[in-house]
């Protein structure tokens, strides 16, 4: 769950306080939760990574969702997956220890995903993107992109960055890293850069 918590108030520090200690992973753009409500919910920082508008227009072929694609076939940003590249999605995302998107991201409206297909229409990277409500706090990017996976034998081949630059399509765009992943070498090279950090948290009765 995303919250910003400068914004809560009132009825809606019970409700935060109940989602915080109901064991879901609830991430906090701005300041983070105040001690009294937190005091006993695990608590990391998570750098927020940011690309300026611009900066990486879209490159390659896109795929078009139903297509067989090619090994050098960019994702799209606007096709829906089918239910069949969406289970495919998410079984990269379980390889490579992603937590799996909800169903429900499929083919919401604040979603966009990209996919690169092998030449036997097999899904062997992708990336998502959602539109937020508000800025991701630091940065002024309502986008936030996420879930970016590649396949073992498809990793160092460009696949994961060109359904990055699908997702992004030139816009401003958030990402978050946690400490001591690799991700952070990875946007590094697509020209992000880091901006401020934003706070996770996870209760474990």
């Amino acid at each position: 769950m995303l919250t910003w918590p400068a914004l809560i108030e009132g009825a809606g520090t019970e409700l935060a306080d109940a989602v915080l200690h109901s064991g879901a992973r609830v991430l906090a753009f701005g300041a983070p939760f105040p001690d009294p409500l937190v005091h006993d919910v695990a608590h990391e920082t998570v750098t927020v990574w940011t690309v300026e508008p611009g900066a990486h227009p879209p490159e390659g072929r896109a795929s078009t969702g139903t297509g067989t694609g090619t090994r050098t076939a960019a994702g799209t940003a606007t096709a829906t997956p089918t239910p069949e590249q969406w289970s495919q999605m998410a079984a990269l995302w379980r390889g490579t220890g992603i937590t799996v998107l909800a169903e429900s991201a499929r083919d919401h409206a604040s979603w966009t995903h990209a996919r690169c297909l092998d030449l036997r229409g097999r899904v062997v990277a992708t990336a998502s993107a959602q539109q937020l409500p508000g800025p991701v706090t630091g940065s002024g990017a309502r986008l936030l992109v996420c879930a970016v996976a590649t396949s073992a034998d498809h990793r160092n081949r460009g696949a994961g960055a060109r359904c990055v630059r699908a997702v992004t399509a030139g816009r401003r765009a958030a990402a978050l890293v946690e400490a001591g992943s690799p991700s952070g070498r990875f946007f590094q090279r697509l020209g992000w850069a880091p901006a401020t950090v934003a706070h996770l948290y996870r209760y474990d009765s």
